[in-house]
Order: C-alpha cells, then sequence, then structure tokens
C-alpha cells in the first residue's frame, strides 16, 4: 500500500498542469438516518505527505479510471441506493481544507472526500451493476477562505481540478468579479478543464451573443441510465458586465430548452439549481419540464445558495435537496428511473416520493469512512490530494499564527448575546481601530464565519473575512443623518417567504462606534466597506437630499487588515489567558489607526514633515560644505600671511646682519 501511494504522489508532482495545457446545519427529515463512526486510520496520508514536494505550483492529475479494488467492501454502504445515485457538495467557498481540529465534526477535506468518491465508484463498478453513481457540483467554489484570497483563484483551481464531477454548475460569487470570470474562461482554464460537464442553462457571455458561459445541458451516461442534467442559477443581479444571467421564466421557454427535452435519450432529470429549496424558481422549471414531458419522468433538484441543510417534495415524482454550505456536508441522493416510476405507478402507487431518498453526512472523515464500512478511508489519491492542500495553505501563509482568543465568537449570535461576533467586533475591534468621530456601517453578511477560540491562524481571519474590501468614509455627517440612515436601512429589509431567514438574531446594518453615538451629535465621519457603499449612498440620499452628490473618501486599509491588525496587538500574543480591556486599546491607550480621517490626515502632515526634514537636511549640508570652504580659504589666506611675513621677516634681518659686518669691517681698517 505504502509503495503504490509514494508512484502515486511522484507522478503528481512529474505531471504539473502539463496535461491539461496539452489539451450551522439544521437538520431536515431525511429518508436515511445520518450516520456516526469511530476513528479512522491516517496512514496514507502520512505516507503520502513523506514523499511530496514542496512546489505549490506542481498540480496532480488523477486518472479518471483510477479506481482502488485492494479495499472494497463487498458489503453494500450504508446508504439508500437507488436506480441513480448522486453525491453532491455544493457552496464549498474554497473551505476545501474543511474545518481543521476546532470543528472536528467537519474535518474531512476535499482529498477524504476524493476517496470517499472513488471507493464509492468502485463498489458501484464491482457490486451494483444496475445503478448508476455520480459526482456533482452545484457552485460558488470561491469567497471563503486564504485559498482564494483578494478573489485570486489560481492557487485554488489547481486543487479543485483534482475532484472527478461529472458535472459542474456555476453559482453566482463566480460571477461578481470581471478578473474571476477572465481567469476561470481563458484558453486552457476552468471552464475548458472541465468541458461539457461545465453548466451553465441561463448564464451567457456577453463578448459572444447568446453563447453560454460553458454548455446548457449534459447527458450523463451511465451502465444502465442517462440522465438529462442542468445547470440553472437564480435570478442574479450585481454580476460582472462580462456575463448575462438570463431570467429563468424565458429560459426554459426557449427552443434549445424544448429541443433536449424532446429529443435527448435520458431515463430521469437532473436539475442542478444555484437556488434555495424552496425558491419559486423551483417550481417555474419543474412546470415547464411537466409541460413538455408529463409526470412520466423523474425530476431530482439539487438546490443550494441558502446555506442550509433542506429538503422539500416538489411534486409526486419530483424533490429538492440542499446540501449544506462550507463543506459541512456531503449530500447523497438516489432517485428512479422512468422504468422504475412506471412500475410503480402500475403498481397503484400515485406519490412515488418514496423512491427518492437523501442523506446528509457529516463532512467528517470517521463518518464517510464508517459509512463505506471500510477500515481505511484514504486512498492513494486522496491522501495525496490532502498533502497538495496542506502544502498550498502552507506555502500561502495561511497557518501562520496571528493570535489567540479566550471564548468562541459566532456569526449568528444576535447582539446581545456575549458570544456574538459582531458584537465583539462593535465593542471590541471598533474602538481598537476607529477614532471617536467614526461611525462604522455595515451590512450583517459581511463576515461570513465564526470565530473559534484557541490560536488564531491568518486562515481563520480569512474565512471571517475573505472578501478584504477597502472601506469608504463620508466626513462631516449630522449625528440625525446617521440616525435616520440606520432607521431606514432596518425598516426596508425584504423578508423572502420562500428561503429560510438570514441570521435572523441581527439587523440587517449594524452601527458601530468607538465611542457613545447621540443623534443630535456630530459631526461624525460614515465609514461602510466597498459593496455596501452604493448602497448606503442611496440610502443616504432618502434620508437627506444633500448627500445625493458627495462621494465617499477610500481608506487605505480593508476590512481584513482591520481583523489581523486587531489580533496582532501585543495583548493577544501572550497566551490566551488574558482577555484585554473590553475597549479594544492596545498597551498604550491609543487606537490602532487613530481616527480614519484623521489617520489620512496624519499621512500627509507626515509626509510634509519628512519633505521639510529632507529640506532642512539639505541646506545644512550645503551650509556646512560652504563654512568648510570658507574656512578652508580663511586659513589658506592666513597660512600664506603668515609665510609672506616670515619671509619678509627673515629677508630684513639679514639685511640687517650683513649692514653690521660691513660697519665692524670699516672700524677695523680705521
Amino acid at each position: 500500500m505504502g509503495a503504490k501511494q509514494a508512484s502515486s504522489v511522484d507522478q503528481w508532482t512529474r505531471n504539473d498542469l502539463n496535461a491539461r495545457n496539452k489539451s450551522n446545519s439544521t437538520e431536515s427529515p431525511t429518508a436515511a438516518t445520518e450516520v456516526s463512526a469511530p476513528s479512522s486510520s491516517t496512514t496514507a496520508s502520512q505516507e503520502a505527505a513523506s514523499s511530496i514536494t514542496t512546489d505549490v505550483s506542481t498540480a496532480p492529475t488523477i486518472s479518471p479510471t483510477s479506481y482502488p479494488t485492494a479495499y472494497i467492501n463487498p458489503d453494500a454502504p450504508l446508504l439508500p441506493l437507488g436506480d441513480i445515485n448522486v453525491v453532491v457538495l455544493t457552496d464549498v467557498h474554497s473551505w476545501l481544507a474543511g474545518h481543521g481540529d476546532k470543528e472536528a465534526t467537519f474535518d474531512a477535506d476535499y482529498g477524504n472526500v476524493l476517496s470517499f468518491v472513488q471507493r464509492l465508484k468502485a463498489y458501484f463498478l464491482q457490486h451494483e451493476p444496475t445503478k448508476d453513481f455520480w459526482f456533482v457540483m452545484n457552485g460558488d467554489w470561491i469567497d471563503g477562505t486564504g485559498l482564494a484570497m483578494n478573489g485570486d483563484p489560481s492557487h485554488l483551481i489547481p486543487l479543485i481540478e483534482k475532484m472527478p464531477f461529472d458535472a459542474y454548475n456555476v453559482g453566482n460569487h463566480e460571477l461578481y468579479d470581471k478578473s474571476v470570470i477572465e481567469y476561470a474562461t481563458r484558453p486552457g482554464g476552468f471552464v475548458e478543464w472541465w468541458g461539457d460537464r461545465y453548466l451553465s442553462s441561463n448564464v451567457v457571455l456577453n463578448k459572444s451573443k447568446d453563447e453560454p458561459l460553458g454548455n446548457r445541458y449534459k447527458v450523463l451516461r451511465g451502465k444502465q441510465s442517462n440522465v438529462l442534467t442542468f445547470g440553472f442559477l437564480f435570478n442574479m443581479k450585481g454580476n460582472s458586465n462580462l456575463v448575462t444571467v438570463q431570467e429563468v421564466g424565458n429560459v426554459v421557454r426557449e427552443k434549445w430548452f424544448t429541443n433536449a427535452l424532446q429529443n435527448e435519450d435520458y431515463d430521469a432529470i437532473l436539475v442542478l439549481a444555484h437556488m434555495g429549496v424552496r425558491d419559486p424558481l423551483v417550481k417555474v422549471i419543474l412546470t415547464e419540464i411537466r409541460n413538455i414531458v408529463g409526470d412520466k419522468i423523474p425530476v431530482q433538484f439539487l438546490t443550494g445558495h441558502t446555506h442550509y441543510r433542506d429538503f422539500a417534495i416538489v411534486d409526486s415524482a419530483s424533490t429538492s435537496v440542499e446540501a449544506g454550505r462550507y463543506f459541512d456536508t456531503v449530500g447523497f441522493v438516489s432517485f428512479p428511473t422512468a422504468g422504475t416510476l412506471k412500475s410503480f405507478h402500475q403498481q397503484g402507487h400515485a406519490n412515488a416520493t418514496d423512491l427518492f431518498h437523501h442523506v446528509f453526512l457529516d463532512a467528517n472523515v470517521d463518518n464517510l469512512q464508517k459509512t463505506l464500512r471500510v477500515d481505511e478511508l484514504d486512498t492513494p489519491d486522496g491522501a495525496a490530494l490532502s498533502v497538495f492542500i496542506e502544502r498550498t495553505r502552507d506555502e500561502l501563509g495561511l497557518l501562520e499564527s496571528v493570535g489567540c482568543l479566550n471564548d468562541d465568537l459566532f456569526l449568528n449570535n444576535g447582539l446581545d448575546k456575549v458570544d456574538s461576533l459582531w458584537r465583539y467586533f462593535r465593542d471590541v475591534v471598533v474602538p481598537g481601530a476607529f477614532g471617536e468621530s467614526d461611525i462604522v456601517f455595515m451590512g450583517k453578511g459581511m463576515w461570513r464565519y465564526d470565530l473559534l477560540s484557541g490560536t488564531i491562524l491568518l486562515d481563520d481571519l480569512l474565512s471571517v473575512s475573505p472578501f478584504n474590501e477597502s472601506y469608504h468614509l463620508w466626513s462631516d455627517v449630522p449625528g440625525h443623518v446617521i440616525y435616520n440612515l440606520n432607521l431606514t436601512a432596518n425598516n426596508n429589509s425584504r423578508v423572502d417567504p420562500f428561503t429560510p431567514p438570514f441570521m435572523p438574531e441581527l439587523p440587517e446594518f449594524i452601527l458601530c462606534s468607538a465611542a457613545a453615538f447621540y443623534k443630535d451629535a456630530g459631526p461624525y465621519n460614515l465609514v461602510t466597506n466597498a459593496f455596501e457603499s452604493k448602497q448606503v449612498e442611496k440610502l443616504l440620499d432618502m434620508v437627506d437630499p444633500d448627500f445625493a452628490d458627495r462621494q465617499p473618501i477610500v481608506l487605505n486599509f480593508t476590512t481584513t487588515d482591520l481583523w489581523i491588525a486587531h489580533f496582532r496587538q501585543e495583548r493577544h500574543l501572550f497566551g490566551c489567558s488574558s482577555k484585554g480591556n473590553v475597549h479594544g486599546k492596545n498597551s498604550h491607550g491609543s487606537s490602532i489607526y487613530g481616527s480614519a480621517l484623521e489617520h489620512e490626515r496624519d499621512m500627509m502632515w507626515m509626509l510634509f514633515l519628512l519633505l521639510a526634514v529632507a529640506c532642512v537636511l539639505v541646506l545644512s549640508v550645503w551650509r556646512i560644505r560652504q563654512r568648510a570652504l570658507i574656512h578652508r580659504r580663511v586659513t589658506y589666506q592666513r597660512d600664506f600671511a603668515t609665510d609672506e611675513a616670515r619671509r619678509e621677516y627673515e629677508e630684513s634681518q639679514g639685511e640687517c646682519y650683513r649692514d653690521g659686518d660691513e660697519s665692524e669691517d670699516d672700524d677695523e681698517l680705521i
């Protein structure tokens, strides 16, 4: 086993990307219970780690036929198998490394899931000749951890491409940033890597009118059945102008959709839908399918986007399943073929939803191993991918310790709870980073995850604040304007009856201040993040039209900088025993940045002072050189005069001597 693992890893490090360039969780009703498991061995990971290189640019290549055979258990896995079986991941948001020791329930990484899928695939190939198995991803692979820092997908994509997905749907987060789309769609890039497996039924590229970003659909062809598979995105707004997200209701009435349903050969329909389980668009899609092919075809929806585990019955031969978020869930569904559905109806059963099953597996190594009923989970490919992920994180500096935290802080908890992340930001981080005249006003969706106690790694902070947005500041805002802004923003929140409430304990916008805020005081500096800036600008215009034409100042630090600077203060670097003072000040009682506006002015004054000092130094050097020159000149003149006087004196003394001798001679002659 060990020799095979080392060989697999060595092959990865040789292949690089050359081959490619050449060519939270709320439990829902389930048809099967979740499973737990005892600890499993990590021998394969340890052996793989000993032989892998440290070059992050090396991207392993997994053969699609690389299925293990030596450790396949002939006993069926603890899953409700059906005609068509699918493992699904959704809304992973770059959490490929899992949640680590702090959340052992979700400690699996992509390498572990690769092992799980390879072993399950091998089981179906060897022991279930009448059943088919597929592995899919339902969108939102970016924006979540340091593996996609600053929206840069270059380190993340080589890791994702090691997963043998049979279909890959587009999510909304892939479509916000122009640079991400350009990187993914470049020749030989992410979209081309997946080929016809990358689906975008209602997303088209603007540079080529009506050309989809990926494929409109794909037929998954198995041993016993074919599955017509679509990939829809909800009616997204605010995407990059490089793409157009077409209205779902319009797309399902287009000719290509009708042709696919009428002309392709298939036994069931799978709809990857990046939208909530109960989104009305699910019904829109199903209604059009039923209008075209009737109710004799099973339709399985795999939904996402809302970050819940959820399940719903859509009609008598269709269900909708959403498998969590942030890689906390490995979803499994099974559903019948049209032939099985027909037999079921012939037996007198009208409602066939009993033939649809789903399981939400915690993304946990022990759990996945127990589900397969094997002695060891890791395959050589899976073990090597785990090492590759960790190596990438290490090379990016994500494992650096930046501080310590005594207590868990939870994102979803309301401001009235002591373990609320937003309360900690409001009461501790903001007072330590801004001045008394600064008011920070941000939407509750700015932070993305909990911050758990213990050693805080850089990646932990990037998971809380992955967007790294700049701060925008409006100066001289009266207190009553900010007060009315807060009321307006939080009274105009939209309630979607089809989607579970988003962090219901928190207001839509959260007002944070370093000191007490008074409605009748001010003026203040109003600060928000870049994403919310346009909305805040519109709200300000509603509250006070005088702000209509005022543009904010862009500050020179970001939302992520703030968290990193906070945890790098001295009070966090001496262990977890001291919680620091509640005002968020450093050991000298000053803030990290001071007033945001004052900080900008301080920088200008510092630049001015540096220029002034430089001028003084230049003038001083010139003055010293001039004085030295004058000194040398005076010294030279003095020495010259002295020499001249000496010569004149010596000459005069010589003449006097000669005159004296002549007198004596004359006397002698007389």
